[in-house]
């Protein structure tokens, strides 16, 4: 699938969830594009209640986490992990110090913030061209 295909599917609309709607493009186009390679999500959005939000602290909920990931080692990094941000969106403070803690170890980290980015740093850290 190229670019332009890729563009002319439409992603359910999100109605105020503009990150929701970016992030949801950019891992229907990786599996459309990679179907043997793996992509996930660390859910830390969203609402909970106050039991939910304990039970998944005490499972390894980590504030901050990046939205996606992908564990493949490339370009002298371990793996890297993928935050979706709209185009005027800002890093809290616990999404900075996440960002610092897994560079100082060796991933990659960045912030995406629309779907040709996504695309043109996918294919350049997987070492695929288009």
């Amino acid at each position: 699938m190229n670019v332009d295909e890729f563009k002319a599917i439409k992603v359910k609309n999100k109605r105020g969830k503009p990150e929701e709607k970016l992030q949801e493009a950019c891992v229907l186009w990786f599996y459309r594009q990679y179907p043997k390679r793996t992509i996930y999500s660390i859910p830390n959005g969203g609402s909970r209640d106050e039991r939910e939000m304990v039970n998944l602290k005490k499972t390894g909920l980590l504030p901050g986490a990046s939205d996606l990931v992908i564990p493949e080692a490339h370009h002298g990094y371990h793996c890297w992990f993928i935050e979706i941000k709209t185009p005027t969106g800002t890093q809290t403070p616990e999404q900075k110090e996440f960002e610092k803690q897994v560079t100082k170890v060796g991933n990659k980290y960045s912030i995406i913030r629309n779907v040709d980015q996504f695309i043109n740093e996918v294919t350049a850290y997987l070492n695929e061209t288009r």
